[in-house]
């Protein structure tokens, strides 16, 4: 930035910035005026997460983050590599040169956040501008676009979720987190008001707000969400303070805001109470680069709020010395820790573009590795989740496990796939990615965790049957027995989980010639159930 001024327009003062000459412009004149791989794309969303990570590092929230106010360059100069971070501060003083919109946005949120009980309208409303930004339902200001997008996706969506659902309950956290939340209320009817109305609930009663949100009834809203958005508040200005930054806003976070949005926002949001739910939901434009900014300028908070600590502070509090991640920013832990629930959005988002061709196509020949490598354990969620040495084995191979079914997902969404053993191929070490999830079914097997077994083998059905085709070979599903009978075979094991993982093998050997192995195994468990019987009188 080489300066900033002051121009009238329409009666209102309204401040403008000077920067270097950027040949491409703006973020949203160049994805209009280009035709945007979706490569490029990704590459442009961690540019952009790499810009954040800098500003965040220097103790500064960026508060209007949005395709406009990102600049491309053709090619990267010294210049921009010795750059330095300019904050303005709008103080109380200065208000008065704002727009009169932007005045009353400022105050009367501030106000609202800083008295004590007040700040969940604005949240309802970041809420469900985030929940219908997430979804991509459209510009519409009704129900329509969203009933319809919940009619087309609900089949694959509610499968997925489903599943992940269960991989994570299974994960070891002590703790319910966001992805769990998240995952667990998309089998609610998003068609519904999606949010409580935050505007009634009786303030007066003993019960925390965070308890009377967390109700299937209430829709898909959670805890961890409304803690990370009242994290925001932490940043504004409370009465007789000056502020240093301005209050973070998560509307401008949005694809698509606009005036009427705003002045939406501010009128029925945060100056009436009671107009709240009349005036929303608000359907904003997705894109899912735009989608992938607002996600991973918000995840900069998440990890910060497990320590209820300032989430621009750093080092973390509580990590130990041996674990070396004092060094990383908060935008890196953060992504670190949500990378599942990020890129789940990011696929709906770009599904919904109309672009899901391009993407399977660049997933399958290996130019894009997206779900895979964004699922793997990280050593900062082994820290935080488990301390050292605890259950790392387990968690890590149902992480895995979670990987092959967002790739089995992918294959499976593409339209009309050829789901040919080269097109199976992602460039991973002479393994395909269903050779891969086999071996993660047998590591779960080996775990003896025959519930989660039979739940990830039951939704491989499930997604397979939307292309009336099987998901492993005959060489795999033989695979998958031996590892069944590997566990049901020592003559020490439990004779009813014994009988439970040869049923289980019964079901994935159908249509397959019995291994002399299995059927010796099946034999012997037999007999010692028979005994066991006749020792009881039974």
């Amino acid at each position: 930035m080489m300066g900033y001024g002051w121009v009238h327009q329409e009666g209102s003062v309204v401040p403008f910035l000077v920067t270097e000459f950027a040949q491409f412009g703006t973020l949203r004149q160049y994805l209009c005026s280009e035709n945007i791989s979706i490569r490029a794309c990704f590459d442009l969303v961690g540019q952009v997460a790499c810009g954040l990570r800098e500003v965040h590092d220097s103790t500064v929230v960026h508060g209007d983050l949005k395709l406009e106010n990102i600049l491309v360059f053709k090619n990267a100069s010294p210049e921009h590599e010795n750059h330095v971070i300019a904050k303005i501060t709008f103080l109380p003083q200065n208000a008065s040169k704002l727009p009169s919109r932007v005045q009353q946005q400022i105050y009367v949120e501030t106000k609202r956040y800083a008295l004590d009980g007040e700040g969940e309208v604005a949240a309802s409303a970041y809420l469900k501008l985030a929940l219908m930004h997430a979804n991509c339902f459209g510009t519409t200001f009704d129900m329509e676009a969203a009933e319809k997008y919940t009619k087309d996706s609900m089949s694959l969506g509610s499968t997925s979720a489903k599943t992940l659902l269960k991989l994570l309950r299974r994960s070891g956290s002590c703790e319910r987190d966001v992805s769990v939340d998240l995952l667990e209320r998309q089998n609610v009817s998003l068609a519904q008001d999606p949010t409580p109305n935050l505007c009634r609930l009786p303030m007066e009663t003993n019960k925390p707000l965070e308890d009377r949100l967390d109700q299937a009834k209430d829709g898909v809203i959670s805890r961890a969400q409304l803690k990370e958005f009242r994290c925001f508040s932490h940043f504004c200005v409370e009465d007789g303070e000056d502020a240093d930054v301005l209050p973070l806003n998560c509307l401008p976070f949005f694809d698509g805001d606009d005036d009427e949005v705003s002045e939406s926002i501010v009128e029925g949001t945060l100056s009436e109470k009671e107009d709240t739910d009349l005036r929303l939901p608000f359907c904003p434009v997705g894109s899912s680069l735009g989608l992938a900014v607002s996600v991973a300028a918000q995840t900069a908070v998440k990890l910060r709020l497990q320590s209820e600590s300032d989430p621009l502070e750093k080092p973390l509090p509580g990590l130990t010395t041996e674990s070396n991640l004092e060094g990383l920013s908060s935008l890196e832990l953060a992504i670190a820790y949500h990378r599942t629930v990020q890129f789940n959005f990011l696929w709906n988002s770009v599904i919904q573009s109309g672009r899901a061709a391009e993407l399977s196509d660049a997933l399958a020949s290996g130019g894009i590795k997206l779900f895979r490598p964004m699922a793997l354990l990280s050593r900062l969620e082994k820290e935080l989740l488990y301390g050292h040495g605890r259950r790392h084995a387990q968690y890590s191979i149902v992480r895995e496990v979670i990987a092959q079914v967002f790739e089995l997902r992918t294959f499976l969404c593409a339209p009309t796939p050829e789901k040919t053993e080269e097109s199976q191929e992602f460039k991973a070490p002479g393994l395909s990615w269903c050779s891969q999830l086999c071996n993660g079914l047998s590591d779960v097997m080996a775990l003896h965790d025959l519930g989660l077994a039979k739940d990830i083998w039951a939704t491989c059905h499930e997604l397979a049957g939307m292309n009336c085709s099987d998901i492993f070979t005959p060489v795999q599903r033989r695979q998958l027995v031996d590892a069944a009978i590997g566990v049901a075979a020592p003559i020490n094991m439990d004779i009813c989980r014994s009988i439970e993982f040869i049923e289980f093998a019964t079901e994935i050997s159908v249509d397959l010639t019995p291994s002399a192995e299995f059927l010796a195994t099946r034999e012997t468990q037999t007999q010692r159930t028979k005994m066991a019987v006749t020792s009881f009188g039974i």
